[in-house]
This record gives structure tokens, sequence and C-alpha cells, in this order.
């Protein structure tokens, strides 16, 4: 009791410093107070299905005493609303998890968010900044904090009411596709919606799939979700929030479900790109360039092949967080070559950003021209960078004139003429 206490009131302290005064301390104490509630049951255990994938548990939560340990224990860090921007953010390098980004929540179990919560952030390969609670809250506590959760974010359910299992899919659109949507929607494709993650809806009795969801955002306040059958059919649009133009949200649903159906039809094209990528790297190691045999031998098990881990988030094993993709340029291009290097040398621990990630004890040179590479995987390339390829080869900037690169070969065998920036992606 004395340690919750001391936790309440750090809370409120930074809730004060923060800007919320006095106001803002006693609000945080009145939510953060613990009152016994209700008695509570365990979740009904999510059966296994033939085709081995995961339900997601019916969670019998008290949701109400969960926003109560929500106040006291999480949103010093994730804020009070769940949006990752509380006080003590400005102290951790990377944000913690908005709870709201139907996107980041749908793709996690309920299991996964139980056992986060009480073995912490390092056990289950996340950064080390985010406590174990398994000695102050007990096992049913986790799963009241886990009902709240799942109060803040929009779900694959709310579009698809019959819906119980699904799994969720990451695709990097490659430029070219990028481009073919700008065609056809006659408007510039924007730089930041090349990933794209939708939900891959299955029937409960032979886990057949029956419908593909995707989400976006239009700033924080609304959320627009699309829904299609397998054979691409629209199914349904909704949008929840308020405060967005009509038109704002026709424009969304749009893009969003043409970002979804290239999504789908690109990712068979990504894995059979990487199997064949990986099949002729076990056969003929050398004949890749020494920098891409490093990748291939050293990162492509948990990043893949092309720099994206292929696949869905939840076949990975309870608790399983997938490798970060090098392909997303929008999340890749906001890091400098130091923080790529820092975190491959010394590992995702000392990062803090994953302690799944491990040290790689390149040579500088070498870990200057695998930086290199990562940055030739990435879509949409870095503003101001030309990354491209040269027979397959990673190349290093030199000048980007009239939409053509003139590269340097990491393996400095002289200057190559690339193709233009178009006809590239996905580090192909």
């Amino acid at each position: 009791m004395r340690r919750r206490r001391l936790i309440v009131l750090v809370a409120g302290m930074a809730l004060a410093v923060s800007g919320l005064g006095v106001g803002g301390f006693l609000l945080w104490r009145r939510l953060g107070r613990e009152d016994a509630g209700p008695v509570r049951r365990p979740p009904i255990p999510p059966p296994a299905l033939a085709s081995g994938v995961p339900r997601r548990a019916e969670i019998l939560g008290d949701v109400e005493h969960g926003a109560r340990m929500f106040a006291a224990s999480c949103a010093s860090c994730h804020g009070l609303e769940g949006r990752g921007d509380g006080p003590a953010m400005g102290l951790v390098r990377n944000p913690p998890r908005d709870f709201t980004d139907p996107t980041e929540m749908n793709a996690r179990t309920d299991e996964s968010l139980h056992r986060t919560i009480r073995e912490g952030g390092h056990r289950v390969g996340r950064a080390w900044i985010m406590p174990a609670f398994g000695e102050e809250k007990d096992f049913l506590d986790a799963w009241d904090l886990v009902a709240y959760l799942r109060t803040l974010h929009v779900s694959v359910e709310d579009l698809l009411p019959d819906a119980r299992v699904w799994e969720a899919h990451e695709v990097v659109l490659t430029l070219e596709r990028a481009a073919r949507i700008a065609a056809d929607l006659g408007r510039p494709f924007p730089a930041d919606k090349h990933r794209v993650v939708f939900f891959e809806a299955r029937a409960r009795t032979d886990g057949a799939a029956i419908a593909y969801v995707a989400f976006d955002r239009i700033g924080e306040a609304v959320v627009v979700a699309v829904a299609e059958d397998p054979s691409g059919r629209p199914l349904a649009r909704r949008y929840f929030g308020s405060g967005a133009p009509p038109e704002a949200v026709e424009e969304a649903q749009v893009l969003l479900w043409q970002r979804l159906e290239h999504a789908r039809a690109q990712e068979p094209e990504d894995v059979a790109r990487a199997e064949a990528r990986l099949a002729r790297f076990r056969a003929q190691p050398n004949s890749f360039p020494p920098i891409e045999r490093n990748y291939l031998a050293s990162c492509a098990d948990c990043h893949g092949a092309l720099g994206s881990p292929l696949g869905n988030h939840l076949r990975r094993g309870e608790g399983a967080v997938p490798a970060r993709n090098l392909a997303d340029g929008s999340h890749m291009n906001r890091l400098t070559d130091e923080e790529i290097a820092r975190t491959t040398r010394e590992g995702g621990d000392a990062a803090g950003v994953s302690g799944q990630m491990p040290s790689h004890r390149f040579p500088d040179e070498e870990l200057s021209a695998l930086v290199a590479y990562l940055r030739t995987l990435a879509v949409p390339p870095p503003a101001g960078r030309c990354v491209c390829g040269v027979a397959g080869k990673p190349c290093e900037h030199a000048s980007g004139e009239g939409g053509r690169c003139t590269c340097v070969e990491v393996a400095g065998a002289g200057e190559r003429t690339c193709p233009a920036l178009p006809q590239r992606g996905n580090g192909g």
C-alpha cells in the first residue's frame, strides 16, 4: 500500500509540473484511489482453432477498477487518455505505447497485453523502461487493466460485429504502387502512408478468411475504417470520433481502400521475393556483396530479406513482438545514422527500444556500410538522399540531379548510374 501511494504521489507531482496544477493533481488522486470494487472472475481462456490462430479472450475484467489503476500506475507515461503523451514521456527515448491507436492495438492479443503488464517490457521483447507490475498487481488486477485498455481504441469488432478471430498483416507499399494510387485518385500519395497494417478476419468454425479490415486516423480525434470481402468487394466503411470535415473523412476512406487493396496484392509478391532471395543466399552466398551478406546472415531472420518481417503479428508466439520493419520509411527516415548504428552495435536494451534486439559488433567500416544498406530498404527513401541499387548492389549517395542517382558502391567499386527513384521500392 505504501508503494502504491508513492506511485500516485509521483504521478500527481508530474501532472502538476506539466501544467495541470492543483486541480490536475486532485483529479489524479481521486482517479488513483484503490477501492475494493466487486469480486472479479478470470477471463475465459481462448480456445485453440484448427488453424492455430488464437482467439481473443472474452474479457470479464472490471473496467472501472482498471481505469483507476491506469490513472494511478500508467498515465504518467501513457497519458490520462492513453495516447502515449504522459508527463514522463520526455524522459524516455521512444514514445510510450498509444493505446488509442487501432492499428497497433488490434495487432496485440489480450494475453500479450496481460503478460506485458505482469512481467514488464523487457521480458516480452519490448523496452526495459516498461516496468513489471507482477508484485503490485495480482493476476486479476492485470486483466482489469486489459479490459480497460480495450475501451480506449476502435476494434475490428466495431466494424465487423461477428469477428472474433483475426490476423494482422503488415506491408510497405512500393513506390510503384504508390504512384499507381496517386494516378487513380488524381492527387499525390502521402509520404507517410506507405505502411499498411490490415486485419484478416476469420470464421470461428473452419478458420477461413471472411473479410479484411484496415484503419487510419485523421489527427488524434477521428478514426476511419474500411472492410472488404476476400474478393475485394467493399463490405463496410465507418468513422469514429468527431471534428473532421465530411470531405476529409471521405478522402481518407477512399485512400485507405486503395491502400488495403494494393497491400493485399503486394504481400504475396513480397513473400515470393523474400523467399527467392533467401534461397539464393543459402545456395550461393558469395553471389551477394559483402555488406548484403552481413545483413542476410545477421538480420534477415528477424527483419526479413527485404527489411520487412513478412506475415502477421499474431503467429510469432505468445508475447512475441515483431521486429522493426526496416522498409517503413515513415519511421526509419526519422532516425539518424548514429541512432541506427548505436542500436545495431549495442542492441535494443542499451538503445531503449527492444529487449529482443541483440548487439552486433561489426567493425566500424562494416557498420557504416550496413547503415547505408539499411537506407536502401526504406520506402519512401529519406528526403535529400539518393538510395538506389545497381544490379542489386547497395549504393551510397553521391548526387541525385534530374531524378537519377549517381551512386558509389558501398564495396568501393567506383561510380555507377542508378535508375530513377520512381522505379525503386522495398530494396528490390
